[in-house]
């Protein structure tokens, strides 16, 4: 079945002039003026690092050390993150001729933040300073055995911070309460750069390839100094990369390709990962600071195949969690996902959690049991803030941390059943219907006429790069495309090419790993000369010296409306719709042909009895030989009420004391001028929306209801939605 599962965010307003660039990110809420300075990617906009609270005292601490010739421990993480951070501060130091070391623990014997031994055995090698990086924000007890030993800890950490705060020399966190800092969304390696820049009074360009790396490996907003770090950085992965990064491309098979955001994302970073994951991050830290070339082919090496052992974990625990959820009714009674199991490695836990959120669009919590003990790790979907969560039922936990989206905890086997409940009944409070519906924001509508008309703009996109996080690969929506070619492409056919327009102009879209999804419903779609809605990122495909449009496919779906001409494919068209789970209604645009159709269709409408406003699961078919009749009564049916028409509907209910018939409504709207349609559709949002029951055409108004936007309606939404695709189907 080609349906899509996510609610689609459209622009105000289809494209019709002016830059696809200017376009786009007005759409993105950027004026000209902050558009000119997002494209600039000038360091300059950089804030000061001496504008975080703590900097000063910390690099006094640190210069002091040095002079001293005091042992300073860098204690850092196990992830990307926390190694590209290690790795940063590691360089900085010894190019200021520091006596450091670096420490990260390990992260099935000792786990995640610092931990009383490894203090205790730095204190017996003399170290008198500790610096921690992405970690030590909960510390609180460690920090304060550090003080006991006479070591000064500072800490630098993104991750948010609790109640207490550890009494440390220096904290460097920007989401620390008292930290004014104007940057929110710093990974830890951006904490550790802006603490390298405040050590050597300059932007550290030699390492700005490992923050990249870190970066974007992190999953942090690619906004603000992410994308200024990010951006230079990349510069250097492109030119001169540091050794090890150097070896690792190689590795991945990507010598003499220019290195994105992807690469960092999806090849680089999970080989960084891995070592932290399976066996020890000491292999990566390695890496990014050795100078010797061939001890760097051995490190990159060893990570790659680690990080083969990894992929078949992952695998392997996936598919043992997907028998579970699978089992009786699992997902049908919770909102949140929590399994355990003794069988799952906790280094791999969280890549499993991040796909069964993808495949369900849920919040999950997987845990992975040693001798009645486990350690989990969670990932959430918007308005389900997991570090908050976690802190409503730290009274079930060990240990915890993280942020909004992604967490780490650590529990007793005994209270599992009993978080799986507490999450439960806080989704319950916090989350409504459509939290559980993954959105897609499309930033511009396209039909392929334009498409092809505007095909030397497309390169222009990429000035808006790096993409991540928080600023996507920009997204068009093609409506109303008419496949006209089928190609299954790769080794094992997994891919799909197709072909879609008319005899004129034409488009080709790619969707990769879509075997599963499409397989023959599409060929059949071919034959049938189906419409439908692709979104994607618009790129240009170079081959054998001839450059074309092409969409890289992340979404599509049947069109709700699809145009016939001949009345002999009705059936036909119909059946084969309904095969795949679709609802299907013909409108006849003729009265004479309602008589021929009766027989064949089990509703049929005219522009004089069709009264339901368009629903998005419905596919409608449209008959008619005139398109002027066929617009003129699309017009109609695509009507969306006002807003102020929502108001007098609201108003009239009130009005009756709260409760009214929907006969005595209607005629009462009529007075004002609002159509029964309008009336039918604002209805149906507000019983969506729970501002109104209705019961036996008895409407009453709900009591003290949440207050609540017309957007978050589902059928509001693919109401616009639906206009949206009407006028793109106009203006075609």
């Amino acid at each position: 079945m080609l349906r899509s599962k996510k609610r689609w965010i459209l622009p105000d307003a289809y494209f019709q002039s002016g830059s696809f660039v200017e376009y786009i990110m007005k759409n993105r809420g950027f004026s000209i003026e902050k558009l000119q300075k997002f494209l600039s990617r000038d360091e300059s906009q950089l804030f000061s690092p001496f504008t975080m609270k703590g900097m000063k005292k910390a690099v006094s601490r640190i210069v002091t050390a040095i002079e001293n010739e005091e042992r300073v421990l860098i204690y850092g993480d196990y992830d990307a993150d926390g190694v590209t951070a290690t790795s940063i501060l590691l360089l900085t130091l010894r190019s200021m001729k520091a006596l450091v070391e670096f420490y990260i623990p390990n992260r099935f014997s000792e786990g995640y933040g610092l931990h009383a031994e490894a203090i205790e055995q730095a204190h017996n090698r003399g170290v008198r300073l500790i610096i921690t990086v992405d970690t030590g924000i909960s510390a609180i007890k460690e920090v304060e055995l550090a003080n006991d030993y006479g070591i000064d800890v500072i800490i630098t950490d993104h991750h948010e911070p609790g109640i207490e705060i550890p009494n440390a020399y220096a904290i460097l966190n920007h989401k620390y309460a008292l930290c004014e800092y104007p940057e929110q969304y710093l990974a830890g390696v951006g904490v550790a750069v802006k603490l390298a820049s405040a050590l050597l009074f300059r932007l550290p360009y030699e390492y700005l390839d490992i923050a990249a790396l870190g970066t974007v490996a992190d999953l942090v907003p690619l906004l603000g100094e992410n994308r200024i770090i990010v951006s230079k950085g990349l510069e250097k992965i492109n030119s001169d990369p540091c050794i090890g990064i150097s070896a690792l491309i190689e590795i991945a098979g990507l010598k003499d390709k220019p290195i994105s955001t992807g690469h960092l994302g999806f090849q680089l970073g999970p080989r960084i990962n891995a070592g932290g994951r399976l066996d020890t991050a000491e292999i990566a830290v390695k890496l990014l600071t050795t100078t010797d070339p061939l001890e760097a082919q051995t490190l990159a090496k060893t990570l790659d195949e680690i990080n083969v052992r990894r992929q078949e974990l992952v695998e392997q625990t996936y598919q043992q969690a997907e028998e579970v959820l699978l089992q009786g009714d699992y997902l049908n009674n919770n909102q949140v996902i929590v399994l355990a199991d003794e069988r799952w490695n906790h280094g791999v836990i969280g890549i499993v959690a991040s796909r069964l959120l993808e495949r369900y669009y849920r919040p999950v919590l997987l845990i992975a049991l040693e001798d009645e003990i486990g350690k989990g790790s969670a990932r959430s979907i918007e308005n389900y803030h997991m570090f908050e969560v976690l802190q409503e039922c730290q009274h079930l936990l060990l240990k915890y941390g993280g942020h909004a989206m992604a967490a780490g905890f650590s529990i007793q086997k005994t209270q599992i059943a009993h978080l799986q409940d507490a999450c439960n009944e806080l989704a319950n409070q916090r989350l409504k219907r459509e939290d559980y519906i993954q959105t897609s924001s499309i930033d511009i509508l396209l039909n392929i006429p334009e498409v092809a008309k505007r095909q030397d703009e497309i390169p222009s996109i990429e000035n808006l790069a790096p993409f991540g996080i928080g600023h996507s690969q920009p997204k068009c929506m093609i409506s109303g495309a008419i496949l006209q070619q089928i190609q299954w492409l790769g080794k094992d056919k997994q891919h799909v090419k197709i072909t879609v327009g008319n005899q004129r102009e034409k488009l080709d879209a790619i969707g990769f790993h879509w075997r599963n999804r499409v397989d023959d419903f599409i060929n059949h779609c071919l034959s049938m000369q189906i419409r439908f809605e692709l979104i994607g990122e618009l790129t240009i495909n170079e081959w054998n010296g001839n450059r074309n449009t092409q969409l890289v496919l992340h979404d599509c779906s049947v069109s709700p409306i699809q145009f016939l001409r001949d009345k002999e494919h009705i059936d036909q068209l119909k059946g084969f719709l309904e095969k795949y789970d679709f609802r299907v209604e013909v409108i006849s645009i003729e009265d004479i042909e309602l008589e021929q159709l009766a027989n064949t269709c089990s509703k049929i409408y005219n522009e004089h009895t069709y009264a339901h406003p368009l629903i998005y699961d419905t596919v409608y078919l449209v008959i008619s030989n005139s398109s002027g009749k066929t617009n003129e009564l699309l017009a109609q049916y695509y009507e969306v009420p006002e807003r102020e028409q929502f108001a007098i509907v609201y108003k009239v209910i009130k009005q009756n004391k709260g409760t009214i018939l929907y006969e005595t409504l209607r005629q009462q709207l009529e007075e004002v001028g609002i159509s029964e349609r309008s009336c039918r559709t604002i209805l149906h949002v507000f019983q969506e929306l729970s501002f109104i029951s209705i019961n036996h055409e008895q409407i009453e108004i709900i009591e003290s209801p949440e207050k609540r936007n017309l957007e978050e309606s589902k059928f509001y939404s693919d109401l616009l939605l639906n206009y949206q695709i009407y006028l793109k189907h106009i203006y075609h």
